[in-house]
């Protein structure tokens, strides 16, 4: 018989070496500390809160890392970055939910409404059609 998971395994491997060989962690925060490094700290002090300040920190570290991000800001306690990848993830996770609760929300008000008013006529094969009466043209 033929043993297909380890071809599959082999090119996972490979293309890891790949990874690995090209240094790509390394290269990437090279080029964002290239790219951002003159504005960085400008662009923090511009945000209005600290929410906003939080959420751009949460986003260069998930990029990079927090090593690196640590080293890039000049901090020597990683935990300030830590929790707030922590935290934010929480709260990221909890305004999704929040915002799809409405989405629902919003949808059956929505069909609700028109449904009240006439404008949809549900069929059980067809799904929803529109019942709309056009007036006679001359």
């Amino acid at each position: 018989m033929e043993n297909r998971d380890c071809q599959l395994l082999d090119v996972a491997n490979d293309i890891q070496k790949m990874f690995e060989s090209f240094n790509f962690r390394s290269k990437l925060n090279t080029h964002v500390e290239e790219q951002i490094c003159n504005f960085y700290r400008t662009a923090l002090i511009y945000l209005d809160t600290k929410r906003d300040g939080d959420m751009l920190k949460f986003l260069f570290t998930k990029v990079t890392s927090v090593n690196f991000m640590a080293r890039f800001q000049g901090i020597r306690n990683k935990k300030s970055l830590q929790n707030c990848l922590l935290t934010l993830l929480g709260k990221l996770d909890k305004f999704a939910t929040a915002i799809k609760h409405l989405d629902e929300k919003k949808d059956l008000v929505n069909l609700a409404l028109n449904e009240k008013r006439g404008f949809f006529c549900p069929r059980e094969n067809s799904g929803i059609i529109i019942n709309h009466t056009f007036p006679e043209g001359n």
